[in-house]
């Protein structure tokens, strides 16, 4: 395996790529490519009043951050960190209202099947509530995320060098 990644390294790209994009600058797919991203989550961000939305933009922000961690070496490192920043504290804010999300409706289905509503009714308060905190801590961290992705075009995140 590691002769095969050596022969691939090593070996130069064809003359004529058969793919369109395999011509352009990596710089420029990647800006492309980020704002798609980018427009994507903020569009799911506008309506995360609604559940599924919140669950489309924790999809969204997972996305948008393993694009910018797989191309950081490409990024200007002072523009991504802080972006970086404020995209994991929105996921893991989404993650704890997600995981939550999850459990009502397990114990849910789990009290309804067994009968066990007026013993399940502490648990579900206790759940509730924390749905409760997890969605004001999203409401806390989404908008500084908003802020920061309305205020920059993708093109200010490119390292000097991979602007080319």
């Amino acid at each position: 395996l590691q002769q095969r990644w050596q022969r691939l390294i090593e070996t130069p790209p064809p003359q004529r790529p058969s793919a369109p994009a395999a011509r352009r600058p990596i710089g420029e797919l990647l800006v492309e490519r980020l704002e798609h991203r980018r427009r994507k989550l903020l569009r799911h961000a506008a309506a995360a009043a609604a559940p599924r939305h919140l669950h489309r933009l924790r999809i969204s922000g997972k996305k948008l951050r393993y694009l910018l961690e797989a191309f950081a070496p490409l990024l200007d490192r002072r523009r991504l960190t802080p972006l970086r920043r404020r995209l994991k504290a929105v996921q893991d804010d989404l993650g704890r209202w997600h995981d939550l999300e999850i459990q009502l409706q397990l114990l849910h289905r789990i009290a309804g099947e067994h009968d066990l509503h007026r013993p399940a009714a502490a648990l579900h308060r206790h759940l509730g509530d924390a749905l409760a905190a997890s969605r004001r801590r999203l409401e806390d961290s989404l908008p500084a995320l908003v802020r920061a992705l309305e205020g920059s075009h993708p093109a200010s995140l490119l390292a000097p060098a991979a602007s080319g």
